[in-house]
């Protein structure tokens, strides 16, 4: 969280908060390329612990700045994660299953990139 903030004077609030959560669904779903290079599994590792703390803290400062009822909007940032939580483990497993385990990060990781590039364009439009 200590780097969010000096990070927020160089780019908006919705811009790092999307490309960090981009950089962090990219280090993940680059694991099966830099698995077996300890290395670059290390770094996958460390982009993706600094984007998620990035990420985090400015989630709940933007949540909170947003609404009046702050305990509500986290209560629905809890909710969404918990969902994703139990939704995403077993599409990979699905995924896994049909086209195999490498196939599968790059597919949900793919697909959750595409998301959120469609995140960022609808933030764009109605900011």
């Amino acid at each position: 969280s200590m780097m969010a903030a000096p990070m927020e004077k160089v780019m908006r609030q919705d811009q790092l908060m999307l490309a960090a959560i981009a950089a962090s669904i990219a280090a993940i779903a680059i694991t099966p390329l830099v698995g077996g290079f300890l290395a670059l599994l290390a770094l996958a590792a460390i982009v993706r612990g600094i984007a998620q703390g990035i990420s985090q803290p400015l989630m709940y400062s933007i949540l909170g700045r947003a609404s009046t009822r702050h305990g509500a909007s986290v209560g629905l940032r809890t909710a969404v994660v918990r969902l994703a939580s139990i939704v995403t483990p077993a599409v990979m497993g699905v995924a896994a299953e049909t086209w195999g385990i490498e196939a599968s990060f790059y597919l949900v990781g793919g697909v959750l990139l595409l998301a959120s590039g469609a995140l960022a364009l609808a933030a764009h439009r109605f900011r």
